[in-house]
Protein backbone atom coordinates (compact mmCIF):
# COMPACT_ATOMS: atom_id res chain seq x y z
CA UNK A 1 0.00 0.00 0.00
CA UNK A 2 1.36 3.60 -1.34
CA UNK A 3 -0.27 5.53 1.15
CA UNK A 4 -1.30 5.12 4.91
CA UNK A 5 -3.92 6.88 7.23
CA UNK A 6 -2.05 9.61 9.39
CA UNK A 7 -0.45 7.93 12.37
CA UNK A 8 0.04 4.51 10.83
CA UNK A 9 2.53 2.88 8.68
CA UNK A 10 4.40 -0.19 7.95
CA UNK A 11 8.54 0.08 7.98
CA UNK A 12 9.18 -3.43 8.51
CA UNK A 13 5.88 -5.12 6.79
CA UNK A 14 4.11 -5.20 10.08
CA UNK A 15 1.96 -2.07 10.93
CA UNK A 16 2.91 0.04 13.34
CA UNK A 17 0.78 3.10 15.03
CA UNK A 18 3.02 6.40 16.17
CA UNK A 19 1.74 8.82 18.66
CA UNK A 20 2.94 11.18 21.13
CA UNK A 21 2.64 10.43 25.28
CA UNK A 22 3.86 12.70 27.90
CA UNK A 23 5.76 14.93 25.66
CA UNK A 24 7.57 12.08 24.39
CA UNK A 25 6.87 10.60 20.69
CA UNK A 26 5.95 6.88 20.61
CA UNK A 27 5.98 4.09 17.78
CA UNK A 28 4.31 0.65 18.58
CA UNK A 29 4.64 -2.44 16.07
CA UNK A 30 1.32 -4.22 16.10
CA UNK A 31 2.74 -7.46 16.39
CA UNK A 32 2.06 -9.85 13.17
CA UNK A 33 -0.44 -7.22 11.24
CA UNK A 34 0.37 -7.37 7.65
CA UNK A 35 -1.15 -3.75 6.16
CA UNK A 36 -3.87 -5.63 4.90
CA UNK A 37 -7.54 -3.17 4.74
CA UNK A 38 -8.72 -5.24 7.59
CA UNK A 39 -5.58 -4.65 9.86
CA UNK A 40 -5.18 -1.16 9.09
CA UNK A 41 -8.88 -0.40 10.05
CA UNK A 42 -8.15 -1.75 13.18
CA UNK A 43 -5.00 0.05 13.64
CA UNK A 44 -6.88 3.66 12.47
CA UNK A 45 -9.48 2.57 15.14
CA UNK A 46 -7.16 1.78 18.34
CA UNK A 47 -4.91 4.68 17.22
CA UNK A 48 -8.26 7.04 18.22
CA UNK A 49 -8.82 5.11 20.59
CA UNK A 50 -5.01 5.49 22.51
CA UNK A 51 -5.42 9.36 21.80
CA UNK A 52 -8.85 9.51 23.07
CA UNK A 53 -7.73 7.54 26.37
CA UNK A 54 -4.64 10.26 26.47
CA UNK A 55 -6.85 13.36 26.15
CA UNK A 56 -9.08 12.02 28.94
CA UNK A 57 -5.58 11.48 31.55
CA UNK A 58 -6.93 7.77 31.38
CA UNK A 59 -4.34 6.00 29.02
CA UNK A 60 -2.11 3.21 30.67
CA UNK A 61 0.67 2.06 28.27
CA UNK A 62 1.60 -1.55 29.79
CA UNK A 63 -2.38 -1.90 28.89
CA UNK A 64 -1.70 -1.71 25.13
CA UNK A 65 1.49 -2.70 24.78
CA UNK A 66 2.84 -4.98 27.75
CA UNK A 67 5.95 -5.40 25.97
CA UNK A 68 7.10 -2.44 24.73
CA UNK A 69 10.22 -1.23 26.32
CA UNK A 70 8.21 2.58 27.44
CA UNK A 71 6.07 0.23 29.06
CA UNK A 72 8.29 0.58 32.01
CA UNK A 73 9.02 4.37 31.60
CA UNK A 74 5.29 5.53 31.75
CA UNK A 75 4.38 2.77 34.69
CA UNK A 76 5.08 -0.75 33.38
CA UNK A 77 4.24 -4.48 34.73
CA UNK A 78 6.36 -3.90 37.75
CA UNK A 79 4.13 -0.77 38.93
CA UNK A 80 1.02 -2.71 37.30
CA UNK A 81 1.34 -5.30 40.20
CA UNK A 82 1.84 -2.80 43.07
CA UNK A 83 0.35 -3.96 46.46
CA UNK A 84 -1.07 -2.01 48.64
CA UNK A 85 1.57 -2.50 51.22
CA UNK A 86 3.79 -1.46 49.03
CA UNK A 87 1.66 1.83 47.70
CA UNK A 88 0.89 2.04 51.83
CA UNK A 89 4.33 2.30 52.79
CA UNK A 90 5.43 4.43 50.67
CA UNK A 91 2.80 6.62 51.40
CA UNK A 92 3.19 7.03 54.83
CA UNK A 93 7.21 7.15 53.87
CA UNK A 94 6.04 10.68 51.83
CA UNK A 95 3.53 11.87 55.21
CA UNK A 96 6.29 11.15 57.51
CA UNK A 97 8.14 14.38 56.02
CA UNK A 98 5.11 16.28 55.68
CA UNK A 99 2.58 15.82 58.69
CA UNK A 100 3.32 16.24 62.37
CA UNK A 101 4.59 13.44 64.28
CA UNK A 102 1.29 12.46 66.15
CA UNK A 103 -0.13 12.73 62.50
CA UNK A 104 2.58 10.21 61.52
CA UNK A 105 1.74 7.87 64.26
CA UNK A 106 -2.12 7.96 64.00
CA UNK A 107 -1.81 7.06 60.18
CA UNK A 108 0.65 4.18 60.93
CA UNK A 109 -1.38 2.60 63.54
CA UNK A 110 -4.88 2.50 60.87
CA UNK A 111 -2.47 1.44 58.53
CA UNK A 112 -0.71 -1.97 60.41
CA UNK A 113 -4.41 -2.76 62.71
CA UNK A 114 -6.92 -2.57 59.39
CA UNK A 115 -5.40 -1.63 55.93
CA UNK A 116 -2.67 -3.63 55.62
CA UNK A 117 -4.17 -6.77 57.27
CA UNK A 118 -7.35 -6.33 55.04
CA UNK A 119 -5.59 -5.57 51.58
CA UNK A 120 -2.12 -5.21 52.06
CA UNK A 121 -0.83 -8.49 49.70
CA UNK A 122 -3.68 -7.64 46.77
CA UNK A 123 -3.30 -5.76 43.81
CA UNK A 124 -4.70 -1.95 43.39
CA UNK A 125 -6.01 -3.23 40.05
CA UNK A 126 -7.87 -6.20 41.41
CA UNK A 127 -9.53 -4.25 44.08
CA UNK A 128 -13.36 -3.06 43.49
CA UNK A 129 -15.52 -0.50 44.51
CA UNK A 130 -17.96 -2.80 45.73
CA UNK A 131 -15.36 -4.47 48.17
CA UNK A 132 -14.26 -1.51 49.71
CA UNK A 133 -17.56 -0.02 50.37
CA UNK A 134 -18.18 -3.56 52.00
CA UNK A 135 -15.24 -3.23 54.29
CA UNK A 136 -16.43 0.73 55.13
CA UNK A 137 -19.85 -0.08 55.78
CA UNK A 138 -20.61 -3.61 57.31
CA UNK A 139 -16.99 -4.67 58.24
CA UNK A 140 -15.41 -1.78 60.47
CA UNK A 141 -18.27 -0.77 62.26
CA UNK A 142 -18.66 -4.25 63.12
CA UNK A 143 -14.86 -3.80 64.90
CA UNK A 144 -17.17 -1.15 67.24
CA UNK A 145 -15.20 2.15 64.88
CA UNK A 146 -17.27 4.88 64.76
CA UNK A 147 -17.78 7.18 61.83
CA UNK A 148 -15.25 8.98 62.40
CA UNK A 149 -12.62 6.70 63.13
CA UNK A 150 -13.61 5.00 59.98
CA UNK A 151 -13.23 8.32 57.78
CA UNK A 152 -9.58 9.23 59.13
CA UNK A 153 -8.58 5.50 58.68
CA UNK A 154 -10.56 5.32 55.25
CA UNK A 155 -7.36 8.27 54.44
CA UNK A 156 -4.82 5.64 54.52
CA UNK A 157 -6.53 3.92 51.99
CA UNK A 158 -7.25 6.98 50.05
CA UNK A 159 -3.79 8.64 49.53
CA UNK A 160 -1.76 5.35 48.14
CA UNK A 161 -4.69 4.95 45.92
CA UNK A 162 -4.80 8.69 44.67
CA UNK A 163 -0.95 7.77 44.21
CA UNK A 164 -1.31 5.10 42.14
CA UNK A 165 -3.96 6.15 39.88
CA UNK A 166 -1.65 9.53 39.45
CA UNK A 167 0.67 6.70 38.68
CA UNK A 168 -1.02 4.85 36.21
CA UNK A 169 -0.90 2.05 37.82
CA UNK A 170 -4.61 1.83 37.94
CA UNK A 171 -7.16 3.49 35.24
CA UNK A 172 -9.70 4.98 37.58
CA UNK A 173 -9.98 5.60 41.38
CA UNK A 174 -12.82 3.33 43.02
CA UNK A 175 -12.43 5.60 46.07
CA UNK A 176 -13.23 8.72 44.13
CA UNK A 177 -16.38 7.90 44.60
CA UNK A 178 -16.65 6.68 47.77
CA UNK A 179 -17.45 9.29 50.37
CA UNK A 180 -16.93 9.21 53.43
CA UNK A 181 -19.62 8.08 56.38
CA UNK A 182 -22.28 10.19 57.73
CA UNK A 183 -20.66 11.57 60.95
CA UNK A 184 -21.96 10.77 65.10
CA UNK A 185 -24.10 13.06 66.53
CA UNK A 186 -21.39 15.09 68.88
CA UNK A 187 -22.22 15.35 72.12
CA UNK A 188 -23.98 18.51 73.56
CA UNK A 189 -21.50 20.68 75.34
CA UNK A 190 -21.60 20.01 79.08
CA UNK A 191 -20.21 23.79 80.37
CA UNK A 192 -20.20 24.04 84.18
CA UNK A 193 -22.37 26.54 85.70
CA UNK A 194 -21.78 29.65 87.64
CA UNK A 195 -22.62 27.80 91.06
CA UNK A 196 -20.55 24.57 90.16
CA UNK A 197 -17.63 26.71 88.94
CA UNK A 198 -18.07 28.37 92.52
CA UNK A 199 -17.45 25.29 94.26
CA UNK A 200 -14.44 24.45 92.14
CA UNK A 201 -12.97 27.37 93.07
CA UNK A 202 -13.71 27.90 96.43
CA UNK A 203 -13.05 24.70 97.47
CA UNK A 204 -9.52 24.14 99.92
CA UNK A 205 -7.06 22.21 98.56
CA UNK A 206 -3.51 21.96 97.97
CA UNK A 207 -3.84 22.10 94.32
CA UNK A 208 -3.88 25.55 94.63
CA UNK A 209 -2.47 26.43 91.19
CA UNK A 210 -4.72 23.46 89.39
CA UNK A 211 -7.74 25.73 90.85
CA UNK A 212 -6.31 28.23 89.60
CA UNK A 213 -6.10 27.33 85.93
CA UNK A 214 -9.74 25.91 86.27
CA UNK A 215 -10.65 29.39 87.39
CA UNK A 216 -8.62 30.97 84.44
CA UNK A 217 -9.90 28.77 81.92
CA UNK A 218 -13.35 29.02 82.42
CA UNK A 219 -13.11 32.74 81.65
CA UNK A 220 -10.56 32.81 79.14
CA UNK A 221 -11.54 29.35 77.14
CA UNK A 222 -8.82 28.22 75.96
CA UNK A 223 -8.00 24.63 74.57
CA UNK A 224 -6.34 22.40 76.73
CA UNK A 225 -3.15 22.20 75.08
CA UNK A 226 -2.92 26.18 74.49
CA UNK A 227 -3.39 26.17 78.92
CA UNK A 228 -0.56 24.00 79.75
CA UNK A 229 1.61 25.83 76.88
CA UNK A 230 0.31 29.21 78.49
CA UNK A 231 3.29 31.50 79.46
CA UNK A 232 4.13 34.88 81.53
CA UNK A 233 5.99 35.86 78.23
CA UNK A 234 2.22 36.03 76.86
CA UNK A 235 0.50 38.25 79.09
CA UNK A 236 0.93 41.86 78.38
CA UNK A 237 0.46 42.77 82.77
CA UNK A 238 -0.18 46.38 81.76
CA UNK A 239 -2.87 46.12 79.30
CA UNK A 240 -4.21 42.31 80.71
CA UNK A 241 -4.17 40.63 76.93
CA UNK A 242 -3.03 37.28 76.29
CA UNK A 243 -1.47 36.02 72.93
CA UNK A 244 -1.92 32.60 72.07
CA UNK A 245 1.28 30.84 69.73
CA UNK A 246 1.78 27.65 71.33
CA UNK A 247 0.26 24.62 72.17
CA UNK A 248 1.32 22.06 73.28
CA UNK A 249 0.30 18.47 71.62
CA UNK A 250 1.23 14.87 72.75
CA UNK A 251 3.93 15.82 74.80
CA UNK A 252 5.64 18.37 72.50
CA UNK A 253 5.08 22.05 71.58
CA UNK A 254 3.95 23.12 68.81
CA UNK A 255 2.70 26.20 66.98
CA UNK A 256 -1.26 26.48 67.09
CA UNK A 257 -3.30 24.27 64.22
CA UNK A 258 -4.39 27.30 62.40
CA UNK A 259 -3.22 30.85 61.71
CA UNK A 260 -6.89 31.32 63.24
CA UNK A 261 -5.75 30.00 66.35
CA UNK A 262 -3.17 32.07 66.78
CA UNK A 263 -4.69 35.10 68.72
CA UNK A 264 -4.68 38.00 70.67
CA UNK A 265 -7.73 39.25 72.79
CA UNK A 266 -8.52 41.33 75.92
CA UNK A 267 -9.28 39.51 79.31
CA UNK A 268 -12.18 39.09 81.25
CA UNK A 269 -11.77 40.90 85.24
CA UNK A 270 -12.71 36.71 86.44
CA UNK A 271 -9.49 35.99 84.21
CA UNK A 272 -7.23 38.52 85.30
CA UNK A 273 -7.64 37.63 89.20
CA UNK A 274 -6.88 34.00 89.14
CA UNK A 275 -3.69 35.27 86.80
CA UNK A 276 -2.84 37.49 89.85
CA UNK A 277 -3.41 34.88 92.20
CA UNK A 278 -1.00 32.41 90.32
CA UNK A 279 1.63 34.77 90.09
CA UNK A 280 3.14 34.43 93.59
CA UNK A 281 3.59 30.66 92.30
CA UNK A 282 5.06 30.75 88.90
CA UNK A 283 5.94 34.65 87.92
CA UNK A 284 9.16 35.05 89.55
CA UNK A 285 10.64 31.90 88.45
CA UNK A 286 13.57 31.08 85.86
CA UNK A 287 12.67 30.54 82.02
CA UNK A 288 13.41 27.38 80.53
CA UNK A 289 14.23 26.51 77.33
CA UNK A 290 11.29 24.75 74.84
CA UNK A 291 11.85 24.14 71.05
CA UNK A 292 8.08 24.77 69.26
CA UNK A 293 7.37 22.70 66.52
CA UNK A 294 6.64 24.81 63.45
CA UNK A 295 3.80 24.65 61.36
CA UNK A 296 5.67 22.94 58.34
CA UNK A 297 6.18 20.34 60.93
CA UNK A 298 10.08 19.87 60.08
CA UNK A 299 11.30 22.47 61.92
CA UNK A 300 11.57 24.01 65.38
CA UNK A 301 12.47 27.45 67.04
CA UNK A 302 13.59 27.43 70.12
CA UNK A 303 11.73 29.46 72.89
CA UNK A 304 12.86 30.74 76.67
CA UNK A 305 9.54 31.17 78.17
CA UNK A 306 8.49 30.86 82.16
CA UNK A 307 4.86 28.45 82.12
CA UNK A 308 1.92 29.95 83.80
CA UNK A 309 0.88 26.27 85.37
CA UNK A 310 2.83 24.02 86.76
CA UNK A 311 1.59 20.73 88.67
CA UNK A 312 1.14 21.73 91.91
CA UNK A 313 2.51 18.44 93.14
CA UNK A 314 5.36 17.69 90.65
CA UNK A 315 6.39 21.37 90.95
CA UNK A 316 6.74 21.51 87.27
CA UNK A 317 4.73 23.06 83.82
CA UNK A 318 2.52 19.77 82.74
CA UNK A 319 4.17 17.11 80.54
CA UNK A 320 0.52 16.60 78.63
CA UNK A 321 -3.27 17.19 79.15
CA UNK A 322 -3.31 13.19 80.34
CA UNK A 323 -1.50 14.45 83.65
CA UNK A 324 -4.21 17.76 83.83
CA UNK A 325 -7.14 15.51 83.35
CA UNK A 326 -6.27 13.07 85.82
CA UNK A 327 -5.43 16.25 88.28
CA UNK A 328 -8.92 17.51 87.03
CA UNK A 329 -10.87 14.05 88.09
CA UNK A 330 -9.60 14.45 91.60
CA UNK A 331 -11.12 17.68 91.80
CA UNK A 332 -14.27 17.77 90.73
CA UNK A 333 -14.30 14.72 93.04
CA UNK A 334 -13.75 16.34 95.81
CA UNK A 335 -15.75 19.06 95.21
CA UNK A 336 -18.71 16.67 94.53
CA UNK A 337 -19.21 18.05 90.85
CA UNK A 338 -20.52 16.02 88.25
CA UNK A 339 -17.59 14.50 85.82
CA UNK A 340 -17.17 15.66 82.57
CA UNK A 341 -13.40 16.31 80.44
CA UNK A 342 -11.72 19.56 81.29
CA UNK A 343 -12.26 20.98 77.71
CA UNK A 344 -15.71 21.82 79.19
CA UNK A 345 -13.77 24.87 80.71
CA UNK A 346 -13.57 26.39 76.96
CA UNK A 347 -17.35 25.29 76.43
CA UNK A 348 -17.81 26.83 80.03
CA UNK A 349 -16.60 30.03 78.62
CA UNK A 350 -18.55 30.48 75.35
CA UNK A 351 -22.05 29.77 76.66
CA UNK A 352 -21.30 31.45 79.47
CA UNK A 353 -20.98 34.49 77.33
CA UNK A 354 -23.52 33.67 75.27
CA UNK A 355 -26.10 33.04 78.21
CA UNK A 356 -24.93 36.99 78.95
CA UNK A 357 -25.97 38.06 75.48
CA UNK A 358 -22.90 38.44 74.25
CA UNK A 359 -22.78 38.37 70.29
CA UNK A 360 -20.65 34.78 68.29
CA UNK A 361 -19.04 37.15 66.38
CA UNK A 362 -17.34 38.83 69.49
CA UNK A 363 -16.87 35.33 71.20
CA UNK A 364 -15.14 33.65 68.02
CA UNK A 365 -12.04 35.59 68.03
CA UNK A 366 -11.09 35.18 71.56
CA UNK A 367 -11.66 31.47 71.29
CA UNK A 368 -9.72 30.96 67.76
CA UNK A 369 -12.68 29.34 66.15
CA UNK A 370 -15.67 30.70 63.80
CA UNK A 371 -19.17 31.88 64.61
CA UNK A 372 -20.59 28.64 62.99
CA UNK A 373 -18.71 26.25 64.93
CA UNK A 374 -19.32 28.53 68.45
CA UNK A 375 -23.26 28.01 67.37
CA UNK A 376 -23.00 24.58 66.04
CA UNK A 377 -20.78 22.89 68.20
CA UNK A 378 -19.34 25.15 71.54
CA UNK A 379 -22.17 26.79 72.87
CA UNK A 380 -24.91 26.33 75.15
CA UNK A 381 -27.51 28.66 77.13
CA UNK A 382 -27.39 27.91 80.67
CA UNK A 383 -30.35 28.24 81.22
CA UNK A 384 -30.10 28.92 85.35
CA UNK A 385 -27.60 31.69 85.04
CA UNK A 386 -29.23 33.57 82.17
CA UNK A 387 -29.95 37.42 83.38
CA UNK A 388 -33.78 38.36 83.66
CA UNK A 389 -34.14 39.14 79.79
CA UNK A 390 -37.31 41.54 80.60
CA UNK A 391 -35.25 43.33 83.10
CA UNK A 392 -32.34 43.45 80.58
CA UNK A 393 -34.88 44.77 77.87
CA UNK A 394 -36.36 47.24 80.51
CA UNK A 395 -32.46 48.84 81.04
CA UNK A 396 -31.75 48.90 77.50
CA UNK A 397 -34.81 51.11 76.42
CA UNK A 398 -34.55 53.33 79.57
CA UNK A 399 -30.66 54.13 78.27
CA UNK A 400 -32.00 54.46 75.10
CA UNK A 401 -34.65 57.24 76.21
CA UNK A 402 -32.05 58.73 78.49
CA UNK A 403 -29.56 59.34 75.26
CA UNK A 404 -32.35 60.57 73.19
CA UNK A 405 -33.48 63.10 75.85
CA UNK A 406 -29.94 63.71 76.52
CA UNK A 407 -30.06 65.12 72.42
CA UNK A 408 -32.97 66.61 72.83
CA UNK A 409 -34.68 63.53 70.89
CA UNK A 410 -38.16 63.71 73.51
CA UNK A 411 -38.37 67.59 73.68
CA UNK A 412 -38.72 67.09 69.36
CA UNK A 413 -41.07 64.63 70.04
CA UNK A 414 -43.33 66.19 72.14
CA UNK A 415 -43.52 69.16 70.41
CA UNK A 416 -44.12 67.89 67.40
CA UNK A 417 -47.34 65.87 69.40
Amino acid sequence: MDKFPKGVDAPTGYLRIRFTFKGVRCAEILAGMKPTKTNIAYAVHKLSVIKLEIRENRFNYTEHFPNSPKAGWFGGPSNAKRTVEEGVTNWLSVKKATVAPSGHRKYEKDANLYVIPKWGTRLFSDITRSEIVRWQTLELPGQGLSNKSINCLMTTLRGPFEDAHADNVIQTNPMDTIKNLVLDAQGDPDPLSLEELARLTGMQTHRVQEINAIGFNAWSGLREGELIALAWEDIDLKNWTVKISRNRVNNEYKLPKTKASIREFDLLPEAIEFLKKQMEHTYMLPPVEVKVRQRNNRTFTKEKVRFVFHSSVAHRPWAGDSSFRTAWAGILAKAKVRYRGPNQLRHTFISQMLTQYIPPEWIAPMCGTSVEMIRKHYGKFIKEDRPNLGAAIAKIRHQNDQNRSDNGHVGKLNSAK
